[in-house]
């Protein structure tokens, strides 16, 4: 289907408004003729080349469609036209099996009549071309039910089918999805680069082509990035001129609230690249749904994960995660089932690696995990990210598939608790302050333990919820309580726990270097059973910032951070404050998925980091 609709100013409006889940806001009302030319451009078809009739909705959408089929047996091309709304609506129509550069929808009209208008058809092919669905108002992303089968929509009585094959040839959708491009501008010291950004400035204020003004010298010392809309570049490209020269002064990296971004010192090529693989309880509603227009791979990969687990209920919680239900009622749903919890979050931290890979161009990476997150790390190590390994097992082992109860009736049975006992009997608490006197102060205590070390001055404190709480008043430490608390970590966690599912031998991608808390150092590379390692791990306090200066050591300076959260980007920069690195999340709650994005790429770009920034940078404008 080629389309055009008269109430908008042009077919890419229209496409990214439904794309977005934006509203369609009435623009120019083109007339008839124009839009029917632009239905027959979108199809790539010439009326000078191909036979093209012309079917208008008179008296009503089933009779036209029915006077379109027959029209087909003799024409190339059927234009659809009807006029409403304050403007046009044009479809056209060809034949099944015609090679075309866009297939939205096949149309099947039943032999009763439709009521659907030619708007609604239009709105439904392309929601099933982009894989998107309303709910809520939003649009959100659209999880297929089989492997393989294509999405199915139907409007008025009419059914239609959405192609099978966009997810396998469309890694990114950056250009159609948002208006934000990267500018790189280079300089060989400050002084020049901000000679060549004012040069910039004037270039654009006085109607330049963006695309025209790319000067990505990869060999130049500075590079600064600007992410921002191209009615916005000027804006950014004053700040930089404001800004930029004091912070450089300062020996301080340059940064814009929109992600542009100049490194005052670039680290450089040589620094390696680091995957950081959150802990458990990260997934927010919400989580991914911008970036899946983006970047199409990570809603093909999500898909067939989620296959490979063959746990519909799986499936269904992720659409829910990915749509617009209350929050905090979802959320708790999921602290009552760790085991889904596990196996959706392994699921999106896998396709995010796969996505990074593909914006990076590489295989070598490092990887390290926070806690359950090693699992993560692990399953996205695989030569092959759809074998979840242990993930399936671990997830139905009463210690995760019960959820925070399954600690509670552990705590209970070790230390004598009776069951009819009021008030919580386990928790967390966050306790700012010096690892080492924390754990003085714990000594000799048997019911709290120092179970997590997240940065040189924050820990986690995890027992009795009033011992825990002691513990930071009588150090006089600023503290505050955990959302969620389970017994990994500490004495009363065991091993046989899992019952087994980390028994499995893995593959693992040669090219990928692990890094675990087991001993805070990389585990041997390639295949070989780490499921040891992993379950002695949950068995005792983890250090996080060791295992991060363990990396750090081994030449790993750009540390991104995969999955929902950005937590441990905060931790990383605690734990190397002072020394030369990059620590950015791919995602961040809160924040729009193509400002964490462009800001990552900027931050990477600017340092030096190899990028083909072809895709992201500003196309040439289109001459008509």
């Amino acid at each position: 289907m080629g389309y055009a609709i008269g109430a908008c100013g042009s077919v890419t409006e229209l496409e990214r408004a439904l794309y977005a889940g934006n509203p369609v806001q009435p623009g120019r009302s083109w007339p008839v003729e124009r839009v029917l030319a632009e239905a027959l451009r979108d199809a790539a078809v010439s009326e000078r080349d191909e036979r093209v009739i012309t079917v208008h909705v008179t008296d009503g959408l089933p009779n036209a469609l029915a006077r379109a089929a027959e029209e087909l047996a003799e024409a190339d091309v059927v234009l659809i036209c009807q006029e409403r709304d304050g403007g046009a609506v044009a479809v056209a129509l060809t034949k099944p099996g015609r090679p075309a550069p866009k297939v939205y929808a096949t149309l099947e009209v039943p032999e009763t009549a439709a009521q659907a208008c030619l708007t609604d058809v239009v709105k439904h092919a392309l929601r099933l071309y982009f894989r998107y669905q309303e709910s809520g108002g939003a649009s959100v992303p659209w999880l297929r039910e089989a492997d393989g089968g294509p999405l199915r929509s139907t409007v008025g009585g009419l059914s239609l089918t959405g192609a099978t094959t966009r997810d396998q040839t469309a890694a990114l959708d950056w250009h159609h999805a948002t208006d934000v491009v990267l500018l790189p501008v280079c300089g060989r010291d400050t002084d020049d680069l901000m000679r060549v950004i004012a040069e910039t400035k004037e270039a654009v204020e006085a109607g330049a082509d963006l695309a025209e003004l790319v000067a990505d010298d990869r060999d130049a010392p500075l590079r600064a990035v600007f992410c921002a809309p191209p009615g916005s570049i000027v804006r950014e490209l004053d700040r930089a001129l404001a800004s930029l020269p004091r912070a450089h002064a300062d020996g301080k990296d340059w940064a814009s609230p929109s992600g542009s971004f100049c490194a005052a010192r670039p680290i450089g090529a040589d620094g390696r690249v680091a995957l950081v693989y959150p802990g458990l309880f990260t997934l927010y509603p919400g989580l991914s749904r911008e970036l899946m227009r983006l970047f199409p791979v990570v809603h093909a990969d999500l898909e067939a994960i989620a296959f490979a687990t063959g746990k519909v209920g799986y499936r269904d919680l992720t659409q829910r995660l990915m749509g617009t239900e209350d929050e905090a009622e979802l959320e708790r749903e999921l602290v009552n089932d760790l085991g889904a919890l596990c196996s959706i979050g392994v699921a999106f931290t896998a396709a995010h690696t796969r996505l990074l890979r593909v914006l990076l161009g590489r295989r070598d990476f490092g990887a390290l995990g926070y806690s359950l997150g090693e699992v993560s790390m692990v399953v996205a190590a695989q030569t092959d990210l759809r074998d979840l390994w242990a993930v399936e097992g671990a997830a139905t082992t009463p210690l995760l598939g019960d959820g925070i109860a399954a600690s509670e009736r552990i705590v209970r049975r070790k230390w004598e608790i009776p069951d009819s006992g009021t008030g919580p009997v386990w928790g967390s608490r966050v306790v700012v302050g010096d690892p080492a006197k924390v754990l003085a102060a714990v000594r000799g205590r048997d019911r709290v333990f120092l179970s997590h070390v997240n940065t040189p001055g924050e820990v986690v404190l995890t027992g009795d919820p009033a011992a825990c709480a002691a513990v930071a008043t009588e150090l006089g430490l600023p503290s505050v309580p955990s959302a969620h608390s389970h017994i990994f970590h500490t004495p009363l966690m065991e091993r046989d726990y899992f019952q087994g599912a980390f028994g499995r031998p893995v593959e693992l991608d040669p090219d990928v270097e692990l890094f675990s808390a087991h001993e805070n150092r990389p585990l041997p590379r390639g295949s070989g059973d780490v499921g040891g390692q992993i379950e002695t791990m949950l068995s005792r306090r983890v250090d996080f910032a060791k295992v991060v200066r363990a990396a750090y050591v081994q030449g790993y300076r750009y540390f991104l951070e995969v999955g929902p959260g950005g937590v441990c980007t905060r931790w990383i920069g605690d734990v190397l404050a002072g020394r030369a690195h990059v620590a950015v999340p791919l995602e961040r709650r809160g924040a729009p998925a193509v400002n964490t994005v462009a800001g990552l790429l900027a931050r990477l770009a600017s340092n030096g980091v190899a990028l083909d920034l072809t895709p992201f940078l500003p196309v040439q404008k289109e001459m008509t």
